[in-house]
Formats: structure tokens, C-alpha cells, sequence
């Protein structure tokens, strides 16, 4: 009886240890065709992102303090409305225009023209690239769940290549991005190291 106790709390352990095994499998393929899967982000994103991605929500609420301040609150609050919704069976390839809004420091807001953008699947996810404007950026989308990824990349200028995400300097950018229910797309980036204290890709079709 005992032998047989032992024999099936081990075998009652190995059955949780599979199922555990393919629940983490599972989540790592989520979203693989479109977007990286979670479990690759951990190693690939910094300390300095994982810590400024931590203060997202501090810095998305002074975000909007900030635009008041400044008397843009209604350009801000729409250009933040929307939805999120599933980005997992989307095709959010193709051509976009996008523009950058940053709020915090001086000047409080700024909201900067329409550039050019462009989102491709090159076999291993989802590439964002900003393709005019002086400044520049490119980078991939990371699964977060259904209805967010993450975003990380890396700042370049003109005429400097793009290159790859970490180079472990001020150039390096994180950021959570949506697709939203009117079809826009949204980054936003907690604590950029220049110039701002919370950034907003939008991006229109």
C-alpha cells in the first residue's frame, strides 16, 4: 500500500509537471506568426526598460496632467481614445503615417507633423520603421497578450543606419502598443531618455 502511495503521488507529480510544461509552451507560441512570443522578451529587453516600463502607468497619468497644463487636452485625450482590441489574428502590415507627441519637460507638449511609418512581417514578427522625418526608429513587436504587444527599438537619424535593439545607450525605446477599434495603432513609451517624459507614436492607415 505504501509502495502504491508512493507510486502514485510521483505519477500524479509528473502529470502536473507536463501540464505545466505545455501551458508555458503554449504561451510561447501565442502570437508567434505576428509577433514574437512573450517568453523571448525576458531575455532580450534591459534592466533600464524593464524598470521604465514599470512606471508606465505613473507616467501615462501625468501624461494627461501634462497636455492640461499646456492647454491641449482635447487634442490629447483624442488622440488617446480608442479601444484596444485583438491584435493576435490581425494584419496590421502595410504602409502607415504616424507622428510623434511628447508631453513632460520643456516645453510640456509637443506634437510634432505626420511622417511615414511602415509595419512588416519579415519572417520572424512584426517590424515597425519611422522611413522619413530626421529622426528615426525601428524595431519589433513582442506579444504581451490578445490586445497589447511591446514594442522595443532603437532611435537613429537620418543619415545613420537603423540599428538593433539593445544597444544599451539613450537610444533604446520601449514602449506598449495597441491597435485600436477606429484602426488607428498607438505606441506609448514611459520615460524616453531624451527630450520628454512620456511619448506617443499614432499611427493612421
Amino acid at each position: 500500500m505504501e509502495k502504491y502511495s508512493r507510486f502514485m503521488m510521483t505519477a500524479r507529480v509528473a502529470a502536473i509537471a507536463v501540464a505545466a510544461s505545455c501551458a508555458i509552451l503554449a504561451g510561447s507560441l501565442a502570437g508567434a506568426g505576428s509577433a514574437h512570443a512573450t517568453g523571448e522578451i525576458v531575455d532580450l529587453m534591459t534592466p533600464s526598460d524593464k524598470a521604465r516600463l514599470g512606471q508606465y502607468e505613473t507616467a501615462r497619468s501625468k501624461a494627461f496632467a501634462d497636455a492640461a497644463s499646456a492647454g491641449q487636452s482635447a487634442e490629447f485625450d483624442a488622440i488617446m481614445s480608442g479601444m484596444p482590441v485583438d491584435v493576435s489574428a490581425a494584419d496590421i502590415s502595410g504602409d502607415w503615417k504616424c507622428r510623434t507627441i511628447k508631453t513632460g519637460r520643456f516645453p510640456e507638449y509637443v506634437s510634432y507633423s505626420w511622417f511615414r511609418c511602415r509595419i512588416s512581417d519579415d519572417g520572424s514578427g512584426w517590424r515597425l520603421e519611422k522611413l522619413t522625418g530626421s529622426q528615426r526608429m525601428s524595431g519589433r513587436f513582442f506579444t504581451d497578450s490578445d490586445k497589447r504587444m511591446i514594442y522595443l527599438g532603437t532611435l537613429h537619424y537620418a543619415d545613420e543606419k537603423p540599428s538593433a535593439y539593445p544597444r544599451g545607450d539613450q537610444l533604446d525605446q520601449v514602449a506598449y502598443a495597441v491597435l485600436l477599434d477606429d484602426g488607428r495603432m498607438r505606441l506609448e513609451f514611459p520615460k524616453p531618455h531624451l527630450d520628454s517624459e512620456f511619448d506617443v507614436l499614432e499611427l493612421r492607415r
